[in-house]
């Protein structure tokens, strides 16, 4: 890792180190509870995620790691929904049945081969299951949403508090993961007019402060609902979180300075 990286994202790595060690004594132990084991696993998840995040950083992969920070909101988005209306539970985990249903009769359809793997009892099993919990995601006309939630994303953003952040960072990374007009122009060197190969410090700034930040708030409320008290830790890593985030490398103006 050069100099010039490590100061980009000397403090924020420095809090992700100190949020897995956090993490370690908040997440080891398991729950039987429905909402603390689901909301569990998400917080499991954002620790690998976390170390991915850092690791592309540290190794100046910016583009791909905020590929990552950017699922990362998502699940965040979910956990904090899922915190703030715990009776929505059931129809978080019921979904799966409706999911694995629509995935059997795409292989039924389009991939005979596939579902020939699938012996009779597996059928029926996955059947039933969508049969008994269909009614609870159907529309007025019956139809069956493709979601689990009745709310899209950035509803469900807007509901939690985190409207501001899906504006400002979720619309930015989604333009740089599908490559729209904007993503591209995000991933071109303003000088050369090509897209740099690794390793470069561009957007390694944004990406380690979304994780670090999801992942910060995702232990403090995770923390207070199983009531384990790590204030006085989460307190002095937040502290480390924060300031202005570099912007490295020359910036194009519009993907029509490229041409």
């Amino acid at each position: 890792m050069t100099i010039e990286r490590n100061e980009i994202i000397r403090k924020d790595a420095e809090a992700l180190q100190g949020l897995i060690l956090v993490a370690k004594d908040v997440l080891g132990k398991t729950e039987t509870r429905a909402l603390e084991r689901t909301l569990r696993y998400f917080a499991v998840s954002f620790a690998n995620s976390s170390v991915a995040v850092a690791t592309l950083c540290n190794d100046g992969f910016g583009a791909d790691a905020l590929k990552i920070a950017r699922s990362m909101f998502e699940t965040y988005v979910t956990f904090r929904y899922l915190l703030q209306r715990p009776k929505e539970l059931n129809d978080f985990v019921a979904f799966d049945a409706i999911a694995r249903y629509n995935r059997l009769q795409l292989y039924k359809a389009k991939f005979p081969r596939m579902y020939a793997m699938f012996s009779a009892e597996k059928i029926k099993a996955v059947n039933d299951k969508y049969n008994s919990v269909k009614k609870n995601f159907a529309g007025r006309e019956g139809k069956i949403r493709g979601r689990w939630c009745p709310y899209s994303l950035a509803e469900m953003a807007r509901i939690t508090g985190c409207a501001e952040m899906y504006d400002l960072f979720y619309r930015h990374a989604s333009s740089l993961l599908h490559v729209d007009p904007m993503g591209l122009t995000m991933l071109i060197d303003g000088k050369t007019l090509e897209i740099q190969p690794g390793p470069t410090p561009r957007h390694i700034g944004v990406a380690i402060r979304m994780a670090a930040l999801v992942f910060h708030d995702t232990l403090v409320r995770y923390s207070k609902l199983i009531g384990a008290d790590h204030s006085e830790a989460l307190k002095r890593i937040d502290e480390l979180i924060g300031g202005e985030i570099e912007v490295e490398g020359s910036v194009l103006g519009s993907l029509a300075e490229a041409f």
